[in-house]
């Protein structure tokens, strides 16, 4: 990489796959989280669902979105709408794309081979609580996705 002065600089990053992470919120503003091993912090970590994307046109992106949802928490949404999208840091390239998902309903499919999650329920203002707060070791997906639903829907807590 070249700079104004003249010198350069080897910079490297990671490619990574754009991912999908979606704020599921019920008829009584219960939010839907999932707990799961991650190998890179060896521990359980809380967070929204969240997932690889298969592929990058808004299409593909909101399929993808709702597959998440069946697979870790067995919901689909008939109101799912795209709140954000993130810029990973500057040494990984790839972004995240964030959903807001309302009007549940029960849609049952098989998690990913070789995941585990556990789906914990509560209150999303609960949630935005222990998040902001950082009660529980936090996402950057899960904490930008959180304060972007709460701002979409006006909420004043």
């Amino acid at each position: 990489m070249g700079f104004s002065d003249g010198s350069t600089a080897n910079w490297t990053y990671i490619s990574s796959k754009d991912a999908v992470g979606i704020v599921a919120l019920d008829k009584n503003m219960n939010i839907f989280l999932v707990e799961e091993y991650k190998v890179a912090w060896n521990k359980e970590i809380l967070q929204i669902p969240f997932g690889e994307a298969k592929g990058k046109s808004e299409k593909q992106l909101l399929v993808q979105a709702r597959n998440e949802m069946r697979e870790e928490i067995g919901f689909d949404a008939r109101k799912l709408e795209k709140i954000g999208t993130l810029m990973r840091d500057g040494r990984v390239r790839g972004k995240f794309h964030i959903y807001l998902a309302q009007d549940l309903f029960p849609s049952k499919k098989p998690c990913d081979e070789h995941e585990e999650v556990r789906v914990v329920k509560m209150p999303f203002k609960k949630a935005c609580e222990i998040f902001l707060k950082q009660k529980v070791d936090v996402t950057q997906t899960s904490l930008v996705g959180l304060i972007l639903a709460k701002e979409r829907l006006g909420l004043k807590f």
